[in-house]
C-alpha cells in the first residue's frame, strides 16, 4: 500500500468520526488499536465442540454489530451433527429467518459460518468484517464502515505480505 492510500484511509476514518483528533497518520495504528477494542472478533479457530458453538461464535460477531440489527440470543440457534459431519446456523431477524448448512470435518471451524457471515448478515450492515492475520490459530476481524473496508482490507493484506514494513 503507497503512502497516499495509507493516508486516503486516514483521511477516510477522520471522516467516518473513527478518528476523533487531528491526530497524526503516524498515530494511525493507535488509533486503530481504540476503535478495534469495540469493533474486533477474536476467537480460537479450534472450538466447534458441540450444538451451540456456532451460536456462541455468532454472539461474538453481534456483539460488534448488535446496534444495527436487533436480534434475540433465543433467536440464534446452531447444530452440530457429528456422525453426519453436518454442521449450521440459524438466525432470526424480524420477521426473516436466515440459515445455512455446511460440511463439519472436524473441531475447527469451517468456512461455512464465515460464508454465512459476509452473505447473509453483512450486507444488512453498514461495515463489514475485515479479517486479519494472526500468528496462532485464532481468527480476528475488525468491523469497519463499508466505506472504508476496501482500503483497510488492502492495509491488512499488505501488512500479511510483508510491503510495509
Amino acid at each position: 500500500m503507497e503512502n497516499s492510500e495509507i493516508e486516503s484511509l486516514y483521511e477516510s476514518l477522520k471522516k467516518l468520526g473513527i478518528i476523533k483528533s487531528p491526530e497524526r497518520i503516524g498515530q494511525l495504528w493507535k488509533v486503530l488499536n481504540g476503535y478495534m477494542a469495540k469493533k474486533t472478533v477474536f476467537y480460537d479457530m479450534e472450538c466447534i465442540e458441540d450444538d451451540s458453538s456456532y451460536g456462541e461464535l455468532f454472539i461474538e460477531f453481534w456483539k460488534v454489530f448488535r446496534d444495527e440489527l436487533r436480534i434475540r440470543r433465543f433467536d440464534i440457534k446452531s447444530f452440530l451433527d457429528t456422525k453426519n459431519k453436518r454442521a449450521g446456523i440459524s438466525v432470526v431477524i424480524g420477521e426473516e429467518t436466515l440459515s445455512s448448512e455446511w460440511e463439519q470435518s472436524a473441531d475447527w471451524v469451517e468456512s461455512g459460518f464465515l460464508t454465512f457471515i459476509k452473505e447473509q448478515i453483512e450486507p444488512r450492515l453498514g461495515g463489514r468484517f475485515v479479517e486479519f492475520v494472526t500468528i496462532d490459530q485464532g481468527y480476528r476481524a475488525l468491523y469497519l464502515p463499508k466505506e472504508v473496508a476496501d482500503s483497510a482490507d488492502k492495509l491488512f493484506r499488505d501488512l500479511e505480505e510483508g510491503q510495509m514494513w
